[in-house]
C-alpha cells in the first residue's frame, strides 16, 4: 500500500513495508544495534536486561514486563524538554538536553555499571529516537552488547494490544 496524505503545507508520501527487508537492505553497519520487536519477542528472557529509559512516570504507568529503568531525564527535565521544543524550537531544546545530560551523567553511569557485561542490553524509550539511542551510545561505550527496540515502546504496546 502506498498513497500520500496532506499534513498542514505539505503533501506527504507513505508507503507501507516490511521493517525486516528494510532493514536487511541497507546495510548491518547502519543496523547494528537495532532490533525489531518480532525479533525481541522471541529472545530468551533470562538472557537478555530489558532497560526502559524513558522518564520515571512513564515508565511507572507503564511499561514492558521485566524492565527496570534508567531514565536519561526525570519527569521535570523530560517536561521541561518538551515545552522548550514546542515554545523555542529543536535548537534551543537540544541544548537544554546537553545541559540535562551532563548533569545527569554521573547518576546515569552509577546505574550502568550494576548491569551484567554477559546479558545482551536491550533499550527502549518512547518510539525508539534520541533517547534509546544516548543509552545505547552510551552503553556502546562502556563495551556492552546493546540493542535498540525499533518503535520504542509505543510500538511495543500497539503491537500487543493488536495481538490480544
Amino acid at each position: 500500500e502506498f498513497g500520500t496524505k496532506k499534513y498542514k503545507d505539505y503533501e506527504i508520501y507513505f508507503e507501507k513495508i516490511s521493517i525486516e527487508k528494510y532493514l536487511k537492505g541497507i546495510g548491518n553497519e547502519l543496523i547494528d544495534n537495532l532490533i525489531t520487536l518480532k525479533e525481541f519477542i522471541n529472545l530468551n528472557r533470562d538472557e537478555i536486561i530489558i532497560v526502559d529509559v524513558r522518564c520515571p512516570r512513564e515508565f511507572k504507568n507503564e511499561t514492558i514486563p521485566g524492565a527496570i529503568n534508567i531514565p536519561l531525564f526525570l519527569d521535570e527535565e523530560h517536561d521541561l524538554i518538551g515545552r522548550v521544543y514546542k515554545r523555542e524550537g529543536k535548537d534551543k531544546a537540544m541544548d537544554l538536553v546537553f545541559d540535562t545530560l551532563e548533569k545527569n551523567l554521573s547518576r546515569i553511569f552509577r546505574d550502568i555499571k550494576k548491569l551484567d557485561r554477559d546479558k545482551l542490553i536491550i533499550i527502549f524509550c518512547a518510539r525508539g529516537g534520541l533517547r534509546s539511542q544516548t543509552m545505547a551510545t552510551f552503553l556502546k561505550l562502556a563495551g556492552f552488547n546493546v540493542k535498540r527496540l525499533i518503535g520504542g515502546f509505543k510500538g511495543y504496546n500497539l503491537e500487543i494490544k493488536k495481538n490480544e
